[in-house]
């Protein structure tokens, strides 16, 4: 039997690696109600486009949730995470 952090104990390099796991989803399935001789029909809605304002709103609130968890982590000091600004 195995143990699921074989993986792990068998790296070379310990250090860490930092990358980032995303879901991206262009749309959704819903049931097609108009379809009622078709059992389980769905229709796809496709996502609405991201605006200019909506992407930096997000990529805002990634850039606090990364360097609050670079904090929290003693990646950097609590202090040099108010300096960071963004684009900088």
């Amino acid at each position: 039997m195995r143990s699921s952090n074989e993986g792990v104990r068998l790296r070379k390099s310990l250090n860490r690696h930092v990358h980032y796991h995303c879901c991206v989803i262009d749309g959704v399935f819903e049931p097609d109600e108009e379809a009622d001789d078709v059992p389980q029909s769905v229709r796809f809605r496709p996502a609405a486009e991201l605006t200019p304002q909506a992407l930096a709103a997000i990529a805002e609130q990634v850039r606090v949730r990364v360097l609050r968890w670079f904090a929290r982590s003693g990646l950097i000091e609590p202090a040099d995470r108010a300096g960071c600004s963004p684009g900088g």
